[in-house]
């Protein structure tokens, strides 16, 4: 998630749909890292939460990982029909220099109506399928498979002490202290 001001969002958009936007601070993006951590962009600089709840502490980010971010949004009127905008904002120098509204897609409400009612006919026709025994079984057959590929590979995987002595013999832990960030869940 990534936190937008309204300043940043004002001359992209009619005042209409910035008045909405507003509302909603979070916005969904998939360019910062492969987490669930917070982000903000504030006076053109990207600030990354510490990952407290309830004090939440903003460090800046000395360099993004990216230097364009996309950004997804929508809203909904009172009459249904849905907005969906797909913002990208560029950086240089760590800081923010361009934003563009790359789409806006209008849905009315009649039109999601209609996908509903194929979507549901579709399921239907699909649920028939998997009652079908066949289906059943091998499905029964790729659950087992799954097991025991995931059995596998936690029996073959590297223990984490024995990649933190490897990483402190070859020089690697001390050069870069966070390499063994990635393999603490293991």
């Amino acid at each position: 998630m990534i936190t937008i001001g309204d300043m940043e969002l004002l001359f992209l958009l009619p005042t209409v749909f910035v008045l909405f936007l507003v509302a909603v601070y979070h916005r969904q993006t998939k360019d910062l890292e492969n987490t669930l951590s917070l982000y903000k962009i504030y006076r053109k600089q990207l600030y990354k939460s510490d990952g407290k709840k309830k004090s939440v502490k903003w460090n800046k980010m000395s360099a993004p990982h990216v230097d364009k971010i996309n950004f997804h949004d929508h809203l909904r009127d009172k009459e249904g029909n849905e907005y969906w905008f797909h913002f990208e904002f560029g950086f240089i120098d760590h800081k923010l220099d361009s934003k563009k509204l790359v789409d806006r897609t209008v849905s009315s409400k009649e039109s999601q109506e209609a996908i509903e009612t194929m979507w549901k006919i579709e399921q239907e026709i699909f649920d028939e399928h998997r009652q079908k025994l066949s289906y059943r079984f091998w499905s029964k057959v790729e659950r087992v498979c799954q097991r025991l590929t995931n059995m596998a590979r936690n029996k073959h995987l590297i223990p984490y002490n024995i990649r933190k002595q490897a990483y402190k013999a070859s020089g690697r832990l001390a050069e870069n202290p966070d390499c063994l960030k990635w393999y603490k869940d293991i």
